[in-house]
């Protein structure tokens, strides 16, 4: 019932504009922020940022697209995927990894040697 009230919330804030009073409830989703700064505010969703922080795939997006910067509040959860963590290097960071992250890359790579991500990263930045 949560979900199905969060994704209402983002539709009708979609369909017409933003809604302060329905933030609180989009916020709760890294997902539904994600599409909420994305369509409807078109820039920086703050009240959902720790919901994005959590979702490793929204915060790379949320990175790239729309704060255009490094997201470093959502990095130690990046760190769970080789491919957010190689997205992230390749739109965003556009060089090697913030330290904990790039650890966390060699870590992977001892538990997933032949994963095309990890391989990619360390590829790249070789160069």
């Amino acid at each position: 019932m949560k979900d199905w009230i969060i994704i209402q919330s983002y539709i009708q804030a979609r369909e017409i504009g933003p809604v302060p009073k329905m933030e609180g409830i989009i916020a709760q989703s890294g997902e539904a922020s994600y599409f909420y700064a994305l369509k409807v505010l078109h820039g920086r969703f703050e009240r959902g940022e720790d919901s994005i922080a959590k979702t490793p795939t929204w915060a790379v997006k949320y990175a790239r697209f729309i704060i255009r910067t490094r997201f470093e509040r959502a990095e130690k959860h990046m760190c769970s995927s080789p491919e957010c963590c190689y997205e992230y290097f390749k739109h965003v960071v556009k060089q090697k990894l913030p330290e904990n992250m790039h650890q966390a890359m060699v870590m992977h790579s001892f538990k997933s040697p032949l994963d095309h991500f990890i391989k990619k990263y360390f590829k790249e930045i070789k160069k």
